[in-house]
């Protein structure tokens, strides 16, 4: 029995992994429309991790992967590993294939995205302590942390004011001395929530939001300027009389951006979801479809791009990470939620210029002629400004040692969440579990721990049940998509978000039809996503997993006493809010009629201010709209706020988005 985990019973499963179709299924697709001029691909080796047939509970449920947790530094050698499972980073030498430094952090303060100044200072984001810890140059000792924000995401290094600038889910942009000696914030910026990764263009910023996928990009002066987005994809679902032309006129929506990285040209590669825009249904399959025609999609764009078609990776996953190989010229994916063999987390290599082309394709993405040695072509043009960790000097100023020459790359053995590119273009991807490093194009493996971290709940809710799709591709990192999805049999619906513990909030789904975890599972996980047949020990395993999933953490209210005389109108009898969202669960989990035409499950508005739209249907883009008159709010039967003014109901807002 590995430590850390317990294995409560052995129930085999026969997991569907990923279903890969005849090229038939999608017609007027010629073999010649996929990507590097191969024909498609062949089904994967499809395998079921220990996870899925013997249920393994961790001691402490891990968190949901979030991506993006690994950085090669400047010299090309020196891995910087953040381990969210075990609450630890890892500093590595990839030439000898050795440890040199580990930190071990306090529970819970899930250390995500890394970065390197000038410097080489390396910085870590602990997303669940709200901080940033800084490491010194050569030693990796540890500095100190800094508080950032309640919920911090994303980090660069601004090269040109050699300041660190920090994304926050609550939608605080902060400047930080790269000097941790400077604790206070340089400067606060308040913009818009779900902000995720930030990446510096000449003066400007630009800043990713996670669900939406929508990058902001701010002036130097704080205001946002621009607002862009991915491409979208086209929608290859089967449709009963479907041609080549219905295909190309049918496209999915971009959502969910997973990770947005710098690109020599001074744009930006946005790995991302693409979530179809047509009627689905409920019955058997309905979620899955087949050959590339899940409702959730993978896809990679480049941003501000050709404007074309998002390029798809395929049947990949949770494109929860991505690099660009240092030629400029082609990149790689992460797939976490892909099985190969016993590992899991496939990599997808993609051309750039095959990306810039907005070429849209069902099959896997290819390796580029040449990629591991050999010819691979003139580097796309740099800009005017640099890139941080430029490789080729040592920390002590000498020449690093040279790694051996890549051969072809191989699969991942583990579960693989996170990849760089390293010297002479190595591919590296970081697996948690095992918690190691895998240089894919040498062959070798680095060992960070033996503390198993494997857990039954976690592979599941992160499994390719089928064509792509996991239950966190709709519930990413637990929480939710922000899309209105349009169910032919019962009409919109908002993903609804799993945080903050919701197994006492049963019965499921926003007819309250499902009345535990398993009758949930069995419908969508087995039913609509094509999924396997699950135990009811693998129930009670995922269940525990999703109870454990937190809330986003929230800052301090810039208006404490709004936020007093709005919990006292949330409380008044009169107005009745608490009368059905009362308790510490802020619902009496009944399902009623609000005035919106049908009998509807009460929510938990814990967490509400982070899970914009509202209402089932999404009809209300915010908070206030919520309150707004008509049909969308549900008039008086859905609280009596109608008398209330607009003060009063910027109060009842502002205590909202506490909760």
């Amino acid at each position: 029995m590995n430590p850390g985990a317990k294995r409560t019973t052995a129930v085999h499963v026969l997991f569907a992994g990923v279903a890969v179709a005849a090229l038939s299924c999608v017609p007027g697709v010629e073999s010649n429309d996929f990507p590097f001029g191969g024909n498609v691909p062949p089904p994967p080796r499809l395998g079921t991790p220990p996870s899925l047939v013997d249920v393994v509970e961790a001691d402490r449920p891990p968190p949901a992967i979030s991506g993006g947790t690994l950085q090669v530094l400047g010299d090309g050698i020196t891995a910087v590993a953040s381990d969210p499972d075990r609450d630890t980073i890892y500093v590595a030498d990839l030439v000898p294939g050795t440890v040199r430094v580990s930190h071990a952090l306090s529970p819970g303060a899930e250390p995500g995205r890394v970065v390197e100044d000038g410097s080489g200072r390396v910085h870590v984001l602990l997303r669940g302590a709200g901080a940033l810890l800084t490491l010194a140059p050569g030693s990796f000792a540890a500095l100190g942390q800094r508080p950032v924000c309640a919920a911090p995401r994303g980090i660069t290094w601004h090269r040109g004011a050699d300041v660190l600038v920090v994304a926050c889910a609550g939608g605080e942009l902060v400047t930080l001395a790269s000097d941790p000696a400077v604790a206070a914030p340089l400067r606060t910026l308040k913009l818009e929530r779900d902000l995720r990764d930030v990446v510096v263009r000449g003066e400007d910023l630009m800043v990713s939001r996670f669900r939406a996928a929508e990058i902001l990009v701010v002036g130097p002066d704080g205001q946002v300027k621009n607002r862009l987005s991915p491409s979208r994809g086209t929608d290859f679902g089967p449709v009963p009389g479907d041609d080549r032309a219905s295909i190309e006129q049918r496209t999915t929506k971009p959502g969910v951006a997973w990770r947005m990285v710098p690109l020599r040209t001074g744009e930006v590669l946005v790995a991302h979801q693409l979530a179809v825009d047509r009627p689905i249904k409920t019955e058997a399959g309905g979620y899955a479809g087949t050959f590339c025609g899940a409702i959730v999609q993978a896809g990679v764009s480049v941003v501000p791009g050709s404007g074309k078609s998002a390029y798809t990776l395929g049947d990949a996953a949770l494109p929860v990470d991505l690099a660009v190989h240092p030629s400029g010229n082609w990149g790689a994916a992460i797939a976490a939620g892909n099985f190969f063999g016993h590992g899991q987390g496939q990599v997808f290599y993609f051309d750039l210029a095959e990306v810039e082309q907005g070429a849209s394709h069902c099959g896997r993405g290819g390796v580029p002629p040449g990629a591991f040695g050999g010819n691979q072509g003139p580097p796309r043009p740099a800009p005017d400004a640099g890139v941080a960790g430029d490789a080729g000097v040592g920390a002590d100023g000498g020449v690093p040692p040279e790694m051996e020459e890549p051969i072809e790359a191989r699969e991942p053995a583990g579960h693989a969440v996170a990849i760089a590119f390293a010297q002479k273009g190595h591919v590296v991807v970081q697996t948690r579990e095992p918690a190691a490093l895998e240089i894919l194009t040498a062959g070798r493996k680095i060992l960070l721990s033996l503390d198993s971290r494997a857990d039954s709940g976690h592979a599941v809710f992160h499994a390719n049940a089928s064509g792509g799709l996991a239950c966190a591709s709709c519930h990413p990192e637990g929480g939710d998509d922000g899309r209105v999805w349009h169910f032919a049999d019962v009409g919109p619906r908002r993903t609804q978000s799993l945080r903050g513990g919701i197994l006492a909030t049963a019965p499921f789904h926003w007819n309250g039809d499902l009345k535990d975890m398993g009758h949930l599972m069995t419908e969508v996980f087995a039913t609509r996503m094509s999924g396997a047949s699950l135990s009811p020990a693998h129930h009670r395993a995922v269940a525990r997993f999703v109870d454990s999933i937190p809330l986003v953490a929230q800052g301090t209210p810039a208006d404490p006493e709004a936020v007093a005389r709005g919990k006292a109108l949330f409380e008044d009898p009169v107005v009745g809010c608490a009368t059905c969202h009362g308790g510490s669960l802020a619902t009496d989990n009944r399902t009623v009629d609000v005035g919106t035409g049908r009998a509807i499950q009460v929510p938990s508005l814990r967490g509400v201010a982070a899970r914009a739209p509202y209402m089932h249907d999404g009809c209300a883009p915010t908070l206030a709209a919520r309150f707004a008159p008509g049909a969308c709010s549900g008039g008086d039967r859905h609280g009596r706020t109608s008398h209330l003014s607009p003060a009063e109901i910027a109060n009842l807002t502002a205590y909202l988005e506490t909760l």
